[in-house]
């Protein structure tokens, strides 16, 4: 009779299955590499390429599926992008005639095990589409990798590494010629 409470017990919490919504914020990491440079006194708007909630599961760990709004990502790479175009002397306004629509596209997470080592990662990427508004559209592709720590939840792991990832795509546009000509021009 033990061992079978012992097994619909170990049967119940197999079937345990959590969803953790990833909320990223932009002032964890900022564009720290060169960037290509900007002419100073230019005005751009930076437009979010989603309208409403788009949640997308980017990945899964033992039962937990972790869910990330694109909208949301893509307001933080808008923030990024923001805060570096600012230190370069480009004005960022919702009333610039150039505009450049953002997407975060194909979000994806996985754990990277390695057995009896402190060394076990989420690995994370994520595209950054980019849309010049009369001119030449790009994508960008990242990745990241944050470090499991003791005592961490999964989800401020994988939140990290998208964050990670999301400002090396940030400095991967910011270095892309089609976009640096369309803001220069």
């Amino acid at each position: 009779m033990t061992r079978f409470i012992l097994l619909l017990a170990l049967v119940a919490l197999a079937g345990c299955e959590t969803t953790s919504t990833i909320n990223t914020d932009a002032n964890t990491y900022a564009v720290r590499e060169t960037t290509k440079p900007l002419r100073t006194g230019e005005r751009i708007a930076l437009v979010n390429g989603y309208s409403a909630e788009t949640k997308t599961e980017i990945g899964k760990q033992a039962g937990n599926h972790f869910v990330l709004d694109l909208r949301q990502a893509t307001d933080t790479a808008i923030a990024m992008t923001t805060q570096h175009l600012q230190t370069m002397g480009v004005a960022v306004d919702a009333g610039a005639q150039k505009k450049v629509t953002l997407r975060v596209t194909k979000a994806r997470t996985a754990l990277q095990l390695k057995p009896f080592t402190f060394d076990s990662r989420f690995r994370t990427s994520l595209n950054i589409a980019a849309e010049c508004d009369g001119g030449p559209d790009t994508t960008v592709f990242a990745e990241n990798a944050a470090v499991l720590a003791p005592m961490v939840p999964h989800e401020a792991v994988v939140k990290r590494g998208i964050e990670g990832a999301t400002m090396f795509a940030v400095t991967k546009l910011l270095n892309d010629a089609r976009v640096v000509d369309y803001i220069n021009k």
